[in-house]
C-alpha cells in the first residue's frame, strides 16, 4: 500500500506516518547493530577476564610450590609468604576499566574470608561473606574448585562479568570482575545517540521526500480525476445511445454494455450473460440454443461463424430478424485494443 493511496490522509499525516515508518526502520537497525557490537564486546571481555584469571592463579601455584621449598623461614609460614608476594605484585598490575578487580580469598567454615583485593581506586578489603549466601558468586565457585566465567552478583551485590578459577596449592580462589554495567554503558550511549541522529536524519530526509514527491502525487490524483471524468462521461454516452451496445476485450470477456441490449435480449439478462466478464462464446451458444433469431441457418456452422468471425476481428454489418419480429442492425467493429 502506498502512501498516496490513503485518501483520508492530508500531506501532514502523510509526513508523520512515513517519518514512523523509517524510524522504526532505522532503530531496528541501530538496535541489531549494538546488539552485536555489544556482543562482540562482552565476549572480549569474558577471554580478557578467563586469561587474567588463570594466568594469576599459575603464577600463585608456581611461586607458592617454590616458597614452600625455600620460604620456610617466613614468620607467617610459606604460604602467607606468597600471599604477599602476590599482593606486592599486584599493586604495579595495570587493571582493566574503571571497574576492573582482582579479589583472593579462602573459605574458613561457613565465610568466604577475603585476603586481598586489587582495584584502581580502593585496596580495602572487603568483609567475609556467608558461603551460602547469594552474594560473592563468582568467588563462591572458585573455591568449590571450579574454572569458568559467569554474570552474578559479586560481595557487593553487584552484577558483574567474572571470570574465576581455584589456586590449588594454597585452597584459595581468585576472581577477576568487572561490573556489567561499565560493559554495558558505551552501547547505550551509542544507542541513545544513534537513536537522535537517525530521528533527526529521518525527519529531514522525510521532508525532502515529501516536498520531492508532492506535485507527483499531485498530478496523480489530477489524472485519477480526469479518467474518472472521462470513463462517467464514456459511461453516460453509451447509456444514451440509440442503440444496444456490448464492448468484449481482447480475450471475449464482457466490459461493458447499455441498458437498450438487455432489453432487446431479455433472455439472456436473465441467465447473466450482459455481466462483465461473460465470454462471448457463451453468449452465441445460448443465442443458438434459445433460437434468438427468427432465421439462423444450422446451429453448429452459425456458432462457428460467428466464432471466426470475431476472433479474425471481421467487420460484420448484418440484419437479422428476431423470434418476436423485431429487425436488428448488427454492427461488429474490432478496437484498437483488440
Amino acid at each position: 500500500m502506498k502512501i498516496s493511496d490513503i485518501p483520508s490522509m492530508n500531506d501532514r499525516q502523510r509526513l508523520l506516518f512515513l517519518i514512523l515508518i523509517l524510524a522504526i526502520v532505522g532503530i531496528f537497525i541501530a538496535g541489531v547493530t549494538n546488539f552485536f557490537l555489544y556482543n562482540a564486546a562482552f565476549e572480549q571481555n569474558r577471554e580478557r577476564l578467563l586469561v587474567s584469571a588463570q594466568s594469576q592463579a599459575r603464577i600463585m601455584e608456581a611461586v607458592a610450590r617454590f616458597d614452600r621449598l625455600y620460604s620456610t623461614d617466613y614468620p607467617k609460614g610459606a604460604a602467607a609468604a606468597t600471599i604477599s608476594q602476590i599482593q606486592e605484585a599486584h599493586d604495579n598490575f595495570e587493571l582493566f576499566g574503571e571497574t576492573g578487580e582482582f579479589t583472593v580469598a579462602r573459605r574458613e567454615g561457613d565465610q568466604i574470608i577475603f585476603l586481598f583485593r586489587q582495584h584502581r581506586h580502593d585496596l580495602v578489603i572487603p568483609n567475609a561473606v556467608p558461603f551460602d549466601s547469594e552474594l560473592a558468586e563468582p568467588m563462591r565457585q572458585a573455591l568449590l574448585g571450579r574454572s569458568g566465567t559467569l554474570v552474578g552478583l559479586d560481595y557487593r551485590g553487584e552484577t558483574v562479568l567474572a571470570a574465576f578459577e581455584p589456586v590449588a596449592v594454597l585452597n584459595l580462589g581468585i576472581v577477576a570482575k568487572i561490573d556489567l554495567t561499565e560493559i554495558r554503558a558505551p552501547f547505550v550511549r551509542t544507542g541513545i545517540t544513534a537513536v537522535i541522529l537517525s530521528f533527526f536524519a529521518i525527519v529531514a530526509g522525510a521532508f525532502l521526500f515529501v516536498r520531492t514527491t508532492n506535485p507527483m502525487i499531485r498530478r496523480m490524483h489530477e489524472s485519477k480525476e480526469s479518467e474518472s471524468q472521462a470513463h462517467a462521461y464514456l459511461n453516460h454516452a453509451i447509456e444514451n445511445m440509440p442503440a444496444g451496445f456490448m464492448l468484449f476485450d481482447k480475450f471475449g470477456q464482457l466490459v461493458l454494455s447499455n441498458s437498450l441490449i438487455h432489453e432487446y435480449f431479455p433472455e439472456h439478462d436473465k441467465a447473466g450473460l450482459f455481466k462483465p466478464g461473460s465470454l462471448f462464446d457463451d453468449l452465441v451458444r445460448f443465442t443458438s440454443q434459445s433460437q434468438t433469431f427468427a432465421d439462423t441457418e444450422n446451429s453448429k456452422n452459425w456458432i462457428e461463424r460467428r466464432l471466426n468471425e470475431f476472433k479474425s476481428g471481421s467487420a460484420i454489418n448484418v440484419e437479422v430478424l428476431l423470434r418476436s419480429g423485431r429487425w436488428l442492425q448488427v454492427l461488429d467493429r474490432k478496437t484498437t485494443e483488440g
